[in-house]
């Protein structure tokens, strides 16, 4: 079952995941540039797959206390799901040694929800974007946000839109306030996995 799931996500996230260094403004400061810069990057790691290193939260599902384990490559993450129980994963983008973008993929024993929350890091490490994908399969339902920041970390733009998992259509809100809660990142240095992310 595990390996069926990643294996069903694994399309989504390869459209999803981001890392690049581009020739952009030093400060990414609007949302226009922070949108650009996305769009740029997740085009690149279209294209280079194999850039990916991949983790694993290898705590069991439900704990307060995370444990990530540095997986290897992006075929490495796919041996190891096959055998094992990993309800968190996550894909990381390094350009010129530095990390700009990663993907978290959440999910549950009975692969009743996904989740998919992408940052994109400026050059300098702090958090540009952040996106959120929150999927359940029993209310249909599909959640979408998009989180901006400047670079001291102030939010300065928030989308949020819901749609039928089924049909693709708009709908109305069909997750609670508390539902829409995820965890993200303001920093590189503040990734859960921060001190595995040296080498590759």
């Amino acid at each position: 079952m595990r390996k069926k799931i990643f294996v069903l996500l694994r399309p989504f996230i390869l459209l999803l995941t981001v890392s690049f260094v581009f020739a952009q403004p030093a400060s990414l400061a609007t949302r226009t540039q922070i949108d650009a810069y996305a769009k740029q990057i997740s085009r690149y790691t279209d294209r280079h797959r194999n850039g990916a290193v991949a983790f694993a939260d290898v705590s069991p599902y439900g704990s307060s206390d995370e444990n990530w384990k540095k997986i290897g490559s992006w075929d490495d993450l796919d041996n190891y799901s096959a055998d094992h129980d990993a309800y968190g994963l996550a894909l990381v983008w390094k350009q010129n040694g530095k990390v700009t973008a990663t993907n978290f993929t959440y999910t549950s024993p009975s692969g009743d929800w996904n989740d998919y929350v992408n940052h994109y890091f400026r050059p300098d490490g702090t958090l540009a974007l952040v996106t959120s994908e929150s999927r359940t399969f029993a209310n249909t339902c599909v959640a979408k946000q998009r989180f901006y920041f400047d670079r001291k970390g102030k939010q300065i733009k928030k989308t949020v839109s819901f749609s039928d998992l089924e049909t693709g259509r708009r709908k109305a809100p069909c997750l609670s306030d508390e539902s829409l809660k995820f965890t993200y990142y303001q920093s590189v240095t503040k990734l859960p996995f921060a001190g595995l992310l040296n080498g590759k």
